[in-house]
């Protein structure tokens, strides 16, 4: 597969099929290739011409695995765990706020966490700070979006800010 730099790179080996499964390819995005064979001592053969192919756009949407921790009570950090997984690459993790106890509840972000894996999978990681926000319940949406643009079902989970000490 030739790379950005203009030079070819092995996308993979076989030896015992005419065709080649290739993984982990961007969507909507052209490839160029060429195919190289080896004689049973190693030898190389001569290249074969390029060829390109374009992969099709992604319209599968990533999904949120696991959202912790769960439902629980805390004073001045809430430790916010959210595992994620797409078919090709994850771009991004929004989190966001409410204490609206409606159906139609008013969100106000908490942050947007870039995804730092090349994989399909990722745990994003971060400490949300509570102790400027008043008491009560209070409900954290996760929305998980890949790097094509799908957007995955958020998330909810409902936790309690509590620092009065008991009576």
């Amino acid at each position: 597969c030739k790379n950005e730099k203009g030079e070819f790179t092995e996308a993979g080996r076989t030896s015992d099929t005419a065709g080649m499964h290739i993984t982990d390819l961007m969507s909507e995005t052209e490839y160029t290739f060429r195919v190289v064979a080896y004689d049973e001592l190693g030898n190389r053969g001569t290249a074969s011409e390029t060829f390109a192919i374009k992969t099709q756009k992604d319209e599968i949407a990533p999904a949120i695995k696991r959202f912790l921790p769960t439902d629980s009570v805390f004073s001045t950090k809430i430790p916010l765990s959210i595992s994620a997984e797409d078919n090709i690459k994850l771009k991004s993790l929004a989190l966001s706020y409410s204490y609206d106890k409606t159906d139609e509840k008013k969100w106000t972000e908490i942050a947007v966490l870039d995804s730092k894996s090349s994989s399909k999978t990722d745990t994003f990681g971060y400490d949300f700070d509570v102790t400027k926000l008043p008491e009560g319940e209070i409900f954290i949406k996760a929305e998980i979006t890949d790097a094509s643009g799908n957007a995955g079902n958020a998330c909810i989970s409902t936790y309690k800010i509590d620092r009065t000490a008991p009576a």
